[in-house]
């Protein structure tokens, strides 16, 4: 019998609670338990258990256990239902309280013992299910010389003419990036810019072919909290590369889910941001702490509003291009060199995006450098100049993985066979505060904030985007300076037919209001 009178009975139960899902979090993060942030966490949420064991008894430890329960497990039962009503969440928590006060009153402290064993086994199980996965070895292939399509969309990334001119960190990374286009014989198109500031717009106008009509129509929001997601229902470049006979193969980010509809002969590979890559920054263990206890918060919107059990909150913090250390640029080339069949790969990688983290030889900066790197405000002119310092040496790491793919492609003998597209989705979104001080409010760089003429600057900070292409058997490179949006010259120069709606309306650019309406603005006035 499970005695509920010993406090370290009630401590067990409410561990398999409280700590052992911050031990499971651990173990899918790959991160350390050794490390002073990890044990610091895991030793605060230890003491929390064992002050509420001794603090709770009879009715408030049943009550407290059955609240613990419907925190922790209704966004799980959710994700293995599928359920998306915006009332699930609230029916979830009903029926799993309801359910487990039933089995309380009738198993006695049988469910005690019961809910012991259940919450803190998934731990080692978790564990061994991670060791294995780590021990899979790499599969062995033949390098293959198909038709591949290689499609890249570097988040973030300023197109070639957008660089300040100013910053000898952008005149580096510019020059890195046109001597990767020149070598690999790509035509760049250095005054390209997005149709839209913002990813799920832009990309979704690329992937659909068309102009969105308001904000979110091609990839529109699901999820709860801080687990929300753009997911694109169907895309229709993937499709439509599908009815000439490619297979695809797509690397997506967690949020944002441009797969399109499952299908046999695509291969969707989602990633997320993981913490093990954390432990490369230098700097003090408080830093790292902040951003794991940050993060494990975020893991669940109900957890945010208990603080995760911990007794104080930090806000969300994202390590964006880290997530992308598990399989750039290396994963990539190997799977595309282990395919026979013409595909298409798409990535979907989220670098050089915010916040500018690595340094130009690939080092991680410290924490305290890039900790409170957002595009939520407008700043004065020494922020500008040194968050682009950062921006474009993070920029030139992104393009030095992109000559290690590049060779390792051509060292193989598949790159001559083989179409390139790499293209950025907007403008980096570092804003200039037009009276020079910095905001103090925030700011949404995707709304319409001008209250006469557009700066020209300001609109390349928002809309400037890389765009480069290398066709099958291309023998020489080629600049071509005219000014158009990425759906025009992809339209053109991918598909060969003008955008949908005609050049003149895909080559204006949107920015929306507060009630979700588009205003054109004629970028070609401006940035010329």
């Amino acid at each position: 019998m499970f005695d509920l009178n010993a406090w370290k009975a009630r401590a067990l139960c409410l561990g398999g609670l409280i700590l052992a899902p911050f031990l499971r979090f651990l173990v899918r993060q790959e991160y350390g338990f050794l490390t002073w942030e990890a044990a610091a966490a895991a030793g605060l949420l230890a003491l929390v258990t064992v002050l509420l064991s001794l603090a709770l008894r009879g009715v408030w430890f049943r009550l407290f256990v059955l609240f613990a329960i419907t925190v922790t497990a209704t966004f799980p039962a959710l994700g293995l239902t599928g359920f998306s009503s915006p009332y699930a969440p609230w029916i979830a928590a009903a029926l799993l309280a309801a359910g487990s006060a039933v089995l309380m009153q009738r198993l006695k402290g049988n469910f005690f013992a019961l809910l012991a064993v259940f919450t803190w086994g998934g731990w080692p199980a978790e564990v061994a299910t991670h060791m294995w996965r780590a021990r899979t070895p790499a599969m062995a292939y033949q390098a293959a010389r198909a038709p591949h399509i290689l499609w890249l969309i570097l988040d973030e990334q300023i197109g070639l003419a957008g660089f300040p001119d100013n910053v000898p960190e952008c005149v580096a990374a510019r020059n890195r990036f046109a001597g990767v286009f020149e070598r690999y014989n790509f035509t760049t198109f250095p005054r390209a810019y997005s149709n839209y500031p913002v990813t799920v717009d832009s990309l979704g106008s690329i992937f659909q072919g068309r102009l969105a009509d308001y904000p979110e129509e091609h990839m529109p929001r699901a999820g709860w909290g801080h687990m929300r997601h753009y997911v694109m229902p169907a895309n229709a470049l993937i499709e439509e590369f599908h009815s000439q006979g490619y297979r695809a193969a797509v690397w997506q980010h967690g949020s944002v889910r441009i797969c399109g509809r499952p299908a046999p002969w695509l291969d969707c590979r989602q990633y997320e941001d993981k913490l093990k890559w954390l432990e490369r920054a230098p700097g003090g263990w408080t830093h790292r702490f902040r951003w794991l206890v940050s993060h494990y918060q975020a893991t669940d919107p109900w957890f945010v509003r208990v603080k995760g059990f911990f007794p104080f909150r930090f806000g969300v913090k994202i390590t964006g291009p880290l997530a992308l250390e598990g399989f750039w640029p290396d994963g990539v080339a190997a799977r595309v060199l282990s395919e026979a069949r013409p595909t298409l790969f798409l990535a979907h990688l989220l670098a050089p995006h915010a916040p500018y983290l690595y340094r130009r030889d690939g080092s991680i900066r410290p924490i305290e450098e890039w900790g409170e790197d957002r595009a939520d405000r407008r700043v004065d002119p020494e922020q500008y100049r040194r968050l682009y310092c950062r921006y474009c040496e993070q920029s030139e790491y992104v393009a030095a993985g992109l000559e290690r793919l590049l060779a390792r492609l051509e060292a193989a003998g598949s790159l001559q066979n083989m179409t390139v597209i790499i293209h950025g989705d907007h403008g980096p979104r570092i804003l200039l505060s037009p009276d020079g001080l910095e905001s103090q409010g925030s700011i949404s760089p995707e709304l319409l904030d001008y209250e006469g003429e557009p700066d020209p600057r300001d609109l390349a900070d928002r809309f400037s985007a890389l765009l480069a292409i290398k066709r099958r058997g291309a023998s020489a490179p080629e600049i071509r300076t005219e000014a158009h949006s990425l759906l025009t010259l992809i339209s053109r120069n991918v598909f060969e037919r003008e955008p949908a709606g005609g050049a003149g309306c895909a080559d204006q650019v949107y920015l929306a209001d507060g009630q979700g309406v588009f205003h054109a603005i004629k970028i070609q006035d401006y940035w010329r």
